[in-house]
């Protein structure tokens, strides 16, 4: 991977908006912008808990694998796993990361055997992902009824005023996921849309369900086909790649259901409530932003390659020794 998605646009949008205050995500190193995302919303320090770096923690990180590093992974017997260059690397990065966050003798230490904890918590709960059904549920007028409903990880609407055009009658519908966490609460991971930016932004449910004019809401989760379709590593590792970074909006091309879809299932479709702006109303674009469907397609694809590199060979349980 290593910096490789986004790279396109990066250097002439920097060039465009250089002078115009603007925070631009991509002026980290990618892979940094994207570990950056597991160590915001992810995980969290707890001194009274740890967990273990290679049986916890590293299977969120695993995507972080070259093509290259991630055959020299698989190809390796279960001993030599974890000596091999492209785990080393990125433990070395997230290691280092988490140092300079937390601070070295607090955080991360070794067991009597040798193995490396942390004193982090995972603040997402996806116990219950292989509950999540294909359904559509009636509409949710109250926080309460949502919270109830939401196993995991689940694709959720709400009627809300179409950006830039408050005056405009349309049937808008704003889409992005609903996580659980582990303290029982909610977060949504939505495409916040304003005057010079279309980014995607993880926000605590309750507030946004408080800040959204009318509480009309649903659950949507019929595109997973069949019960526990879902993936919530590949889910966090697209929305590392993008969060914070700016999307190639486009209000009826490439909305913020696009982006809920792919999050949640690999495909980038608008399948939720689909709409239709009047011919006479200017929709919001954002054409020179870094992250469009191409690069989507791209991390999609390297997902892809990574799991066919994976699957001739046997699962095996992780040790490190």
């Amino acid at each position: 991977m290593g910096g490789k998605f986004g790279k396109g646009h990066q250097s002439k949008f920097i060039k465009i908006y250089k002078d115009r205050n603007i925070v631009i995500m991509l002026k980290m190193n990618p892979e940094e912008a994207a570990l950056t995302f597991y160590l915001t919303y992810v995980f969290a320090v707890d001194l009274e808990e740890s967990l273990s770096y290679c049986h916890d923690i590293w299977p969120f990180l695993i995507y972080f694998l070259t093509d290259d590093e991630a055959m020299a992974f698989y190809g390796a017997d279960n001993s030599s796993k974890f000596k091999t260059s492209g785990y080393l690397r990125i433990q070395k990065l997230f290691l280092d990361m988490v140092t300079a966050t937390w601070g070295e003798g607090t955080v991360h230490r070794k067991d009597c055997h040798g193995k490396i904890m942390l004193g982090l918590k995972l603040r997402y709960d996806f116990d219950e992902v292989s509950y999540i059904t294909p359904s559509m549920t009636t509409e949710f007028h109250s926080f309460a009824d949502i919270n109830s409903c939401v196993f995991g990880i689940s694709k959720l609407a709400m009627r809300r005023h179409a950006p830039f055009l408050r005056n405009a009658v349309i049937p808008y519908f704003h889409t992005g996921l609903a996580l659980r966490r582990a303290d029982g609460g909610l977060d949504l991971a939505e495409v916040r849309v304003d005057l010079f930016n279309a980014r995607l932004e993880v926000r605590d449910c309750l507030q946004v369900f408080h800040e959204n004019p009318v509480k009309e809401f649903f659950l949507d989760t019929r595109s997973i086909k069949r019960r526990g379709n879902v993936d919530p590593i590949k889910t966090l590792f697209r929305m590392s790649m993008i969060c914070g970074r700016r999307i190639s909006y486009g209000l009826l091309t490439f909305n913020c259901d696009h982006i809920a879809q792919w999050l949640f299932t690999s495909d980038i479709m608008w399948t939720t409530k689909v709409w239709e702006v009047p011919e006479s109303h200017l929709v919001p674009q954002f054409p020179l932003a870094e992250m469009n469907k191409d690069n989507l397609l791209a991390i999609e694809d390297h997902i892809k390659r990574h799991d066919n590199i994976k699957s001739p060979g046997p699962r095996e349980e992780l040790s490190e020794k």
